[in-house]
């Protein structure tokens, strides 16, 4: 029988990934970490901080203390801990960052939740024996379950007028 998954030092991983993982260095969270310096420092120059307060989870307090950091000499770990405080999390401060990063504005955030959030699931990869499981989940869900890409337009509802205005939302994944 084919062996799928290789044994690492903690857990496992694909035998094909193996081999990659050994010859280059894996994407971490630090990577992005230049892309932010660039998009805090384009925000602060053009709107100072309410720019930074546009996006979602950042506050007017969590601007503040974003346009005082000194940008240029952190990784993006280093710069999340410096932000955290008693009141702000190193998680919220990381999700502000990432929100930073990815362009979700505070306006993007409630158009999402006045639709409803996540108006389809997009189903990433399943098991053949989880069929009846996919079956299931379709017939009862609230909200369309796309298997085919090439399906989703016909099988999702049209969203409300103005939900799509600058991008579209990221769909809702589902992994069987």
């Amino acid at each position: 029988m084919h062996r799928l998954w290789t044994p690492l030092s903690r857990g496992s991983s694909p035998a094909d990934t193996l081999p990659l993982i050994r010859r280059e260095r894996p994407l971490t969270a630090e990577a992005f970490a230049p892309l932010l310096d660039y998009k805090i420092g384009e925000l602060l120059h053009r709107e100072g901080t309410a720019g930074l307060e546009r996006y979602e989870d950042v506050s007017p307090e969590l601007a503040a203390r974003i346009a005082c950091l000194d940008p240029g000499h952190q990784g993006f770990s280093a710069r999340i801990a410096g932000l955290k405080t008693k009141q702000v999390t190193y998680t919220r401060v990381s999700r502000a960052l990432t929100h930073l990063l990815l362009d979700i504005t505070k306006e993007d955030m409630a158009a999402y939740k006045a639709a409803g959030s996540a108006p389809y699931a997009r189903l990433l990869g399943f098991r053949r024996d989880a069929a009846p499981l996919l079956s299931e989940i379709k017939r009862k869900s609230r909200i369309p379950v796309v298997t085919k890409l090439a399906d989703a337009k016909t099988s999702c509802p049209q969203p409300p007028s103005g939900f799509w205005n600058r991008r579209s939302m990221p769909p809702t994944c589902i992994r069987l």
